[in-house]
C-alpha cells in the first residue's frame, strides 16, 4: 500500500481531535475503529488490535459478535474460519471447546474477555453477526447481559440486521438507523426524542448536505462508515477514503467508522494520545497539581500558570495529573478556555496530563462528561470519560509501560470522587460501590494478565477518605494539617478495596488547601498534594506548588516530594 505523504489525514484528526481555529471544539465527536486498529501483530477483532485503538484515542471500537454452537459469544467477523484461523467451519456449528483447539484467545476472544478489556476506557459498536433461530435468543439476550456487566450499554452504537437491532431499542444504547433522511422522517414521526435511541449510519455515498441536515433536524447524529471494501476497482481506495473523510467533515457529520488503511497510513494518532512508559533512565515521573481554582484569566490565573511552567521545567515528569477543582465552576467565565489554557504548559512541553475532578469543576456551564470529552480534544491528554454505568465520570485507568517494550509494568487508577450528597450539598458525596466494583474487577485483571502478581499502583482523587483522619490521629503521618480533613460522612469502603487487591501503593488527594500530610495506613500511604492555585484560600505559610511522585521500572516502591513556588523542595 502506498504512503500518503500530504497531511491530509492529520488535518483529518486535527478537525476531529484537535482545537483549532478553522473549527469549534466539538465534545461528542464519535471516532470508531473498524474492527479495531489491525496491524500485523494485531489481528482483527483482538484484544491487540483493541489496544491499538486505545493508544491512538479512538472513542468506540466496532465489534463483530458471534456465537458457537453451545451458546459461548465470541469476537468474529466471518461465519466461516477459514479466513481468520484456517479452519474450515462454522462457527456456530463447533462447540466452544473445539473452537480453542483451533485457535487461541489472541485470535478469537469471547465476547466476554472483550468487553472486560473495553470497560471503563473505550465504547463498544456492537455489529450484530446473528445466530441460527434456536440460539438467537440467547445471542442477544447474552449480549445484553455482559454489556450490562462491563457498564458498556449505554454508550454504546449498535448496527446489524433490524431484527436484532429491535431487541436493544431503548435499553440504553442507541441503534443505527440506514435508510434516507425522507424514509427516516416518515418512520421516526411518532418517536419522541428519537436522538436519545437511534443515529444515523451508511457508506459516505449515501450522505450529502440534504441528509445529513434533514437528520440534524431529526435530532440524529451522522456516523459515516469509511472502509476499504466500500470503493472498486479501478479506484484508489486510500485516496479516495480519505477524500470522502474531507467531504464528511465539511457536511459536519457526528463521527467517522474507519478502517485500519486509514490510520496506518501515516503515524499520527500516538503523538497526540501518547503511551505513557518509563523513560531511557527506567524512571517514571508525575506531577500532581491540584486545587487551580482558574476563575476569569485574570493575574492570579496567569501566576497559577507560570508556576506550573517553573515546576514542569525543573522537574521534567513524564505524566501531569489535574486531581480536582482546576477550573473553578460558578465563577470560572469559559471554562473551555479556561481548560485550554491549563493546558498550555503540558502542550508546550508536550507532556501527557490527566484531568479528574472534583467538587467545584462542573458547577459552571459544563457538566463533568461535556469536561471530559473536552480535555480529550487538547493535545496530550490521556483522561478518559469512564463507564458510563458507574457513579462518576473520571474513572479510568492508565498502564505505563516498560522503558523498551509493550508490558505493563505499573499502573495509574484516576478515579471520581463525585460532589456533594445528593440532598445535602453540606456534606461531600463518596465513592460509590459500583466505583469500587469496577475499581476491583480492573485491578484483578491486571493481576492476571502480570501472572498473578499485582502490579504497582498508584491512585489520585480529589476528595480524602474517611481513613485520611485515621492516620492523623495515628501520629504516624508528616506534614501540615491546618483545617478539618473534609471527607464523606460515609465511608464506603474504597479503602479496604485497595487493601484487598494489594496493588496500590499510595492515593493522592486535593480538596483541602492547607493540608499537605501523608502517612502509611495498612500498607498504603495516604496523603495531600500542594495546592497549586493563587486565586483560591491557602496560608502565607505555605507556598503554592505541587506534589512529585517517581516511580522506578521493576520495583514495587515510590520516592515523593514536594516542590513549591518559591523553589524549595520538600523530601517526604
Amino acid at each position: 500500500m502506498r504512503c500518503i505523504t500530504s497531511t491530509t489525514l492529520f488535518l483529518v484528526f486535527q478537525m476531529i481531535v484537535l482545537p483549532t481555529g478553522a473549527r469549534d471544539w466539538d465534545p461528542d465527536f464519535i471516532l470508531v475503529s473498524h474492527r479495531g486498529i489491525v496491524t500485523d501483530d494485531a489481528p482483527e477483532n483482538s484484544v491487540a488490535s483493541l489496544e491499538q485503538s486505545l493508544k491512538r484515542g479512538y472513542t468506540h471500537i466496532e465489534t463483530d459478535i458471534r456465537i458457537t454452537r453451545d451458546g459461548r459469544l465470541v469476537v468474529l467477523h466471518d461465519r466461516n474460519l477459514l479466513r481468520t484461523i484456517g479452519y474450515d467451519a462454522n462457527i456456530d456449528e463447533i462447540t466452544f471447546s473445539e473452537l480453542r483447539k483451533a485457535a487461541s484467545p489472541d485470535l478469537v476472544p469471547t465476547f466476554d474477555d472483550f468487553c472486560q478489556c473495553c470497560q471503563g476506557r473505550i465504547g463498544l459498536m456492537p455489529d450484530l453477526k446473528g445466530a441460527p433461530q434456536e440460539l438467537e435468543k440467547q445471542y442477544l439476550e447474552s449480549i445484553e447481559r455482559i454489556m450490562n456487566r462491563y457498564g458498556l450499554m449505554n454508550s454504546a452504537l449498535f448496527i446489524g440486521p433490524t431484527n436484532l437491532l429491535d431487541f436493544f431499542y431503548g435499553k440504553g444504547g442507541r441503534v443505527c438507523i440506514r435508510v434516507p433522511y425522507e424514509t427516516a422522517k416518515e418512520q421516526l414521526s411518532g418517536v419522541g426524542n428519537p436522538g436519545k435511541t437511534y443515529f444515523a449510519f451508511n457508506h459516505a455515498a449515501d450522505f450529502n448536505q440534504k441528509e445529513v441536515d434533514g437528520f440534524h433536524a431529526l435530532g440524529l447524529q451522522v456516523v459515516v462508515s469509511i472502509n476499504l471494501q466500500h470503493y472498486d476497482p479501478p479506484t484508489d481506495p486510500v485516496a479516495k477514503g480519505i477524500a470522502d473523510v474531507d467531504a464528511m467533515l465539511e457536511l459536519g457529520v457526528d463521527g467517522l467508522q474507519l478502517d485500519s488503511a486509514y490510520d496506518k497510513t501515516v503515524a499520527i494518532f500516538e503523538d497526540q494520545f501518547p503511551m505513557l512508559r518509563f523513560n531511557n533512565e527506567k524512571r517514571f515521573r508525575i506531577v500532581q497539581f491540584t486545587d487551580i481554582h482558574w476563575h476569569k484569566g485574570d493575574e492570579k490565573d496567569y501566576q497559577s500558570q507560570k508556576l506550573m511552567q517553573e515546576i514542569l521545567d525543573a522537574e521534567k515528569p513524564e505524566l501531569v495529573v489535574l486531581t480536582g477543582d482546576t477550573i473553578g465552576g460558578g465563577p470560572t467565565d469559559h471554562p473551555v478556555n479556561a481548560v485550554k489554557e491549563l493546558a498550555k504548559p503540558m502542550i508546550e512541553r508536550q507532556i501527557p496530563w490527566a484531568y479528574m475532578f472534583g467538587n467545584h469543576d462542573d458547577e459552571g456551564a459544563l457538566s463533568r462528561q461535556q469536561l471530559c470529552h473536552l480535555s480529550r480534544s487538547i493535545p496530550y491528554a490521556v483522561s478518559g470519560c469512564g463507564p458510563t454505568g458507574i457513579k462518576g465520570v473520571s474513572n479510568y485507568v492508565l498502564p505505563v509501560y516498560s522503558s523498551s517494550g509493550d508490558q505493563i509494568m505499573a499502573v495509574i487508577y484516576c478515579i471520581d470522587s463525585n460532589a456533594y450528597e445528593k440532598d445535602n450539598r453540606k456534606n461531600y458525596d463518596w465513592i460509590y460501590p459500583n466505583q469500587i466494583d469496577w475499581y476491583r474487577e480492573t485491578s484483578k485483571r491486571l493481576t492476571k494478565e502480570n501472572n498473578g502478581i499485582p502490579l504497582p499502583a498508584l491512585a489520585f482523587f480529589h476528595i480524602p477518605l474517611v481513613e485520611y483522619n485515621d492516620i492523623w490521629n495515628s501520629g504516624k503521618a508528616v506534614g501540615r494539617k491546618h483545617e478539618t480533613v473534609c471527607c464523606p460522612k460515609v465511608n464506603s469502603g474504597f479503602f479496604a478495596a485497595m487493601v484487598e487487591m494489594g496493588d496500590v501503593m499510595a492515593a493522592y488527594v486535593g480538596h483541602d488547601h492547607i493540608n499537605d500530610f501523608e502517612g502509611d495506613w495498612y500498607g498504603i500511604r495516604l496523603g495531600y498534594g500542594r495546592a497549586s492555585g493563587y486565586t483560591p484560600y491557602g496560608r502565607p505559610d505555605m507556598p503554592r506548588g505541587a506534589r512529585i511522585v517517581e516511580l522506578q521500572e521493576g520495583e514495587h516502591n515510590f520516592k515523593t516530594w514536594l516542590r513549591l513556588d518559591d523553589g524549595t523542595v520538600e523530601m517526604r
